[in-house]
């Protein structure tokens, strides 16, 4: 009697796998899944900001290049982290081809707080104060760490609030490259 019993769910067990198991047409379904184009969510709002090294620049000085905006604030704790995955994007891809921008939302905090924050977080690309919240309500910025991919031809291809991986970040910048 065990043994039928067991012969029975040794049955069920194949058929049940048989019957959801992994087909070669899922796999390829998955793999056209990860080569899916970045959707294109319409153009990016232009601005204008001076960087806390006093220099005046606009969005529509980087086209010709994949620009990262990442919106956050020196007293963020998740912030802190995105800048370990952007410090990989800064390091693995020449600047000639990828702009990283670093916007703080926090229009209280000083030149020299952002400064500071650039030293001990992050690297030596652009950051800028958005004094007015002008940016950041064209941004739809409500929470932050928020990044905003940007392609070649100044549209927006990915938003995110949270960390974004470098692993993540670099699949969709080659894309875009």
């Amino acid at each position: 009697m065990k043994k039928l019993v067991f012969v029975g769910i040794i049955t069920i067990i194949i058929l049940v796998s048989l019957a959801t198991g992994c087909t070669e047409e899922d796999e390829k379904d998955e793999e056209e899944e990860e080569e899916e184009e970045l959707p294109d969510l319409g153009s990016a709002p232009g601005f204008t900001l001076t960087s806390i090294d006093k220099v005046e620049f606009s969005l529509s000085d980087f086209e010709g290049k994949v620009v990262i905006l990442d919106f956050m604030a020196t007293w963020c704790g998740p912030c802190k982290s995105e800048m370990i995955h952007l410090k990989d994007v800064y390091y693995n891809y020449s600047e000639s081809e990828v702009q990283i921008i670093s916007i703080d939302t926090d229009e209280s905090e000083s030149d020299m707080t952002l400064y500071n924050f650039s030293i001990d977080w992050g690297e030596d690309w652009i950051y800028a104060i958005d004094r007015t919240g002008d940016v950041e309500q064209d941004y739809s910025i409500s929470n932050i760490p928020k990044l905003v991919l940007i392609d070649k031809q100044g549209n927006i291809r990915y938003e995110k609030v949270g960390i974004t991986t470098y692993e993540d970040l670099s699949s969709m910048i080659d894309q875009l490259l």
